[in-house]
């Protein structure tokens, strides 16, 4: 029987990036990066308003951000355009510190299948269990904001794309991947690295209620665990991808 992997060979493969930057430093890039972020998607959602309303003047504009907050195409060009805004900053900010490798950095890793089968059980399990007490508490399983961007959008494929792997490649990259390598060689650890990543990524999902962005915060728990033990943002990757995929067809189910 394979022996389980030691805390010092998980803290060896987790802190094998190489040179990162100190807490300070992914601090500051982490801000600078966010800022990029909140930049792409309002750039997004007007670049959507410009090719939905062509000749829109500025009162107009402003009425139609405020309108197209919960439609869903305006919210995937939002989301391609945080794509496309922050990777260069993120790569950047890697590349400029000396000695420092992009797949080491951000653990583009292999992954043994057996793993992503385990992770996916534990998941499956947490949303499985979450979904049986919204249940209890009268909650629908499905959140509003979702059946609105997905009604909005017509169940269009460029919500899906936005949703199942934009988004979910972003979000590991940023918070898995650099953000996790940085809190994680500096003195909060792996596990305030885990607690970390994941209490900001429930932060960036303030559409839903309180009670679905704790459901991502435990998620995320879960997903900071897998690169803990695995080293992979690969596999967070697929898991964040198969969890949206998920949500959106349950999405579609419940609105058909």
């Amino acid at each position: 029987m394979k022996q389980p992997e030691s805390v010092e060979s998980l803290d060896n493969r987790v802190t094998d990036t190489g040179p990162v930057w100190g807490l300070p430093g992914t601090v500051l890039w982490g801000l600078v990066i966010a800022a990029v972020f909140v930049f792409g998607q309002v750039f997004g959602m007007g670049l959507f308003i410009g090719l939905s309303q062509p000749g829109v003047d500025g009162s107009g504009f402003e009425q139609s951000m405020g309108d197209y907050q919960l439609h869903g195409i305006g919210i995937s060009f939002g989301v391609y355009c945080a794509l496309l805004f922050c990777m260069p900053v993120l790569l950047g900010a890697i590349k400029l510190k000396r000695g420092s490798s992009i797949k080491r950095y951000l653990g583009l890793r292999r992954f043994d299948l057996r793993a992503l089968g385990y992770w996916f059980l534990i998941i499956f399990a947490c949303l499985l269990a979450y979904d049986g007490l919204a249940l209890l508490l009268g909650i629908s399983i499905v959140p509003d904001f979702s059946i609105a961007i997905y009604e909005s959008a017509e169940g269009s494929w460029i919500l899906w794309l936005a949703i199942v792997l934009a988004a979910p490649l972003l979000e590991e990259m940023l918070f898995r991947g650099f953000l996790f390598s940085g809190i994680a060689a500096s003195f909060p650890g792996p596990a305030g690295a885990i607690v970390t990543t994941s209490l900001l990524w429930a932060i960036i999902h303030v559409q839903y209620e309180y009670f679905w962005m704790l459901s991502i915060f435990i998620i995320g728990l879960a997903l900071g665990m897998a690169r803990y033990r695995t080293g992979s943002i690969l596999l967070t990757f697929i898991l964040h991808a198969a969890i949206n995929l998920a949500a959106m067809v349950t999405t579609a189910l419940a609105i058909s």
